[in-house]
């Protein structure tokens, strides 16, 4: 289904073209467990992949269902629904989607957590939450952050002045203006003495120190030293590097090796073991490992389904991933 937009209004289209909901929604659509968000006339309901209202137009403002569930507000308060429309409770101040069995709401003005049967598991005793990941859930208590497990359980004391979630059982921390690392148990792993830091990827954790980047392994050891200006997540496997002259290059995660940065610019090709690179006007291909496969040397280039298709000088030919021409 393809989701439209005429005069601000917004309908829908089934595969065979076919317009099932006409462009009278006030925001895009979007199915979540089947049913998706519709609002009209100031009020929300919800309809199913047909186009029929399955849910009336009653509540004020709504969420997308999330395991089983979504939540509604009606007259500044919040509840939630089951996908047939009943409504499970309506008693919060503010509330979000269910996330892993739970879902954060807020009494005045403090966050808990209630179960899908709306039972009150974790009580609003918190400044602010975040949704549980992996088991733990992020809480704040007087502009200092800690860690509750599913119980409620206070498992990482609130001492830190931001923190992360867990990603393969580490978590960014700050103190005092300075990034580290710790584990599960709220073990200082990797000491706080980073400017900035992002999540491990393969191993792999990109650090910033007196505005350059740099990476680390999960030891804390300084594998690829801070000499770059910015950096970003390529795919799940590389990171791109930005030189002080505005050049790109490459960091392969796995292999924890560089690719030097002499490209003008770089594209994505939908295939993590390739790159395609450009410089001075020219087009070529690398593959993770920094290796030309391609030569820099044609005016646009495309691969798809193992075959690369090229373009020199107007002329267009297509060959496999050995070379061998096949057009």
């Amino acid at each position: 289904m393809v989701c439209v937009e005429k005069n601000k209004k917004y309908g829908l289209y089934n595969a065979t073209g076919t317009l099932i909901i006409a462009c009278e929604n006030e925001e895009a659509i979007h199915f979540s467990e089947g049913l998706a968000r519709f609002k009209a006339n100031g009020k929300v309901g919800f309809i199913d992949s047909t186009g029929n209202f399955v849910i009336p137009f009653i509540w004020d403002e709504a969420g997308n269902f999330s395991e089983g569930a979504a939540y509604v507000v009606k007259d500044d308060k919040y509840g939630y629904i089951r996908t047939n429309g009943d409504l499970l409770f309506r008693v919060w101040d503010d509330a979000g989607s269910f996330k892993n069995g739970f879902a954060k709401v807020k009494q005045g003005n403090k966050w808990g957590f209630v179960d899908i049967s709306g039972n009150l598991v974790i009580p609003c005793d918190w400044d602010d939450v975040t949704n549980f990941i992996d088991g733990f859930a992020i809480v704040e208590n007087n502009d200092h952050w800690g860690v509750i497990d599913t119980s409620g359980n206070l498992v990482i004391p609130c001492e830190w002045d931001s923190i992360s979630s867990f990603v393969n059982g580490l978590a960014s921390v700050k103190k005092d203006d300075k990034w580290g690392f710790i584990d599960t148990t709220g073990r200082l792993v990797i000491p706080c003495e980073w400017d900035s830091i992002d999540s491990f990827v393969n191993g792999l954790a990109p650090v910033e120190k007196d505005d350059k980047w740099g990476f680390i392994d999960t030891t804390g050891k300084l594998i690829i030293p801070c000499e770059w200006t910015h950096f970003g997540l390529f795919n799940e496997r590389l990171f791109v590097l930005v030189d002080s002259y505005g050049k790109y290059g490459f960091v392969d995660s796995i292999s924890k090796s560089t690719i030097p940065c002499e490209w003008d610019y770089f594209y994505n090709l939908n295939d993590d073991n390739f790159i395609l690179v450009s410089k001075d006007d020219k087009c070529g291909i690398l593959d993770a490992t920094g290796e030309i496969i391609v030569p820099c040397e044609f005016d646009a280039l495309a691969y798809t389904d193992g075959h690369i298709f090229k373009i020199k000088n107007g002329y267009l030919t297509i060959e496999d991933l050995e070379g061998n021409r096949v057009f």
